[in-house]
């Protein structure tokens, strides 16, 4: 009886499934008639065409080319530090003008000490993305890896999250796709971070993230995955303990001891609709703190474990899309967290009231090995990134 039940919960469920598939499908149909009436492209046709535009060009290697100015206002980019020289790397963002999204793919070098920008321009790179993730490593000449994202249209209509993994090879200055099956289901907000564990190779860690459907509604994740950057291989860790609650927009710090250190984010739970014509999901800021903790007796690298934090000090209000950035001090592991935003989407349902979302200024520096923080001084979706000794930060929205 019981692999009876088994069976016709298993059957029900693929029934749903292939349910929610056609009506995707529906959907989609009807959307591309849409904005073929509206004079814009289905964003899957846009997405091969920025791949197909880009592999006709015949640069292969970097061609720098100086900017006069700053470059163009932008949030949810990308910054990491050069793992080799007193350089950061800026890739994509996305920016909103009179209700009009542009989505970037450029490249940029920011050289520290004649502070001065360059555009580093190559072909066969990864196409237009806000909202992923990029970290870098010293081996092999230098790296830096890139996952994931979203493309979005001009409209906003349309939203393509990415499961792509690309490297940065510095050493001989071109881009490479990373053609691996197993990894993340496509998604942003998401956070990346590398994970180094001792007599292991560095590998890279994602945790989180959400991605957006035809029907409107976000799903978020709270799984965690490594690529072993040896093997170049996907495993998704099935870890004990109890894990956070699914969430984008979060803190996530590697330490120096193998811990990995996660904080916050943002994700939307199912609840009743409080008012006629309002969606039944509702946002929610989360505040709590979780250590991954490896097992000391493993040697794989593979077996980890869920604590939540018991956090003391002043604790960062409740916000996502905030910067951390971690280091080791004096045998300490310490870290900065600066600005994000907080949403109050209740306020915005009951009443009409202008402030929609709250942006915190402030910057925490925050003893992570006690959990433990305290105040040291506006923006959101930025990013930030350590060079050396100081902290550097870029603007957001």
């Amino acid at each position: 009886m019981g692999g009876k039940k088994k069976a016709e919960k298993k059957k029900k469920g693929l029934g749903a499934e292939k349910t929610a598939q056609k009506t995707e499908k529906k959907l989609s149909a009807k959307m591309r008639k849409e904005l073929a009436l509206q004079g814009e492209e289905d964003i899957e046709t846009l997405v091969a065409r920025f791949s197909a535009e880009d592999a006709k060009k015949s640069c292969k290697t970097i061609t720098e080319i100086p900017l006069t100015d700053r470059p163009s206002k932008r949030s949810n980019f990308s910054l990491v530090a050069h793992p080799n020289k007193d350089q950061l790397l800026m890739f994509g963002g996305e920016c909103i003008v009179n209700k009009s999204t542009t989505v970037y793919s450029d490249f940029l070098c920011f050289d520290i000490k004649k502070q001065k920008w360059t555009q580093w321009e190559c072909s066969g790179g990864p196409p237009p993305r806000a909202a992923h993730q990029a970290v870098t490593i010293a081996g092999d000449g230098g790296q830096m890896w890139m996952f994931g994202g979203e493309f979005v249209t001009p409209s906003e209509s349309q939203f393509y999250h990415y499961r792509d993994l690309w490297v940065f090879h510095f050493k001989d200055r071109r881009w490479e796709k990373i053609e691996v099956k197993g990894g993340p289901s496509g998604r942003s907000g998401h956070r990346m971070v590398v994970l180094y564990t001792p007599n292991l190779p560095p590998r890279v860690a994602i945790f989180g993230g959400f991605h957006d459907s035809l029907r409107g509604d976000c799903r978020y994740y709270n799984d965690f995955y490594i690529f072993d950057l040896s093997e170049r291989l996907w495993r998704k860790l099935e870890i004990t303990g109890t894990p956070p609650a699914p969430r984008s927009g979060h803190l996530m710090a590697a330490l120096n001891d193998g811990r990995i250190y996660i904080h916050g984010g943002f994700s939307k739970v199912k609840a009743p609709s409080k008012k006629k014509g309002f969606d039944d999901e509702t946002g929610v800021v989360h505040a709590d703190s979780f250590f991954l903790t490896p097992d000391k007796r493993d040697t794989t690298g593979t077996k980890f474990k869920w604590i939540q934090a018991k956090t003391t000090g002043s604790v960062p209000s409740k916000r996502c899309s905030s910067t951390l950035v971690a280091w080791t001090e004096s045998g300490k592991n310490s870290a900065l967290v600066f600005g994000g935003v907080h949403d109050d989407e209740e306020q915005e349902v009951l009443s009409d009231s202008s402030d929609e979302e709250e942006e915190v200024s402030t910057v925490q520096r925050f003893q992570v090995s006690k959990a433990r923080s305290n105040f040291l001084r506006e923006e959101l979706f930025r990013a930030s990134a350590v060079c050396g000794c100081k902290l550097y930060d870029g603007s957001g929205g």
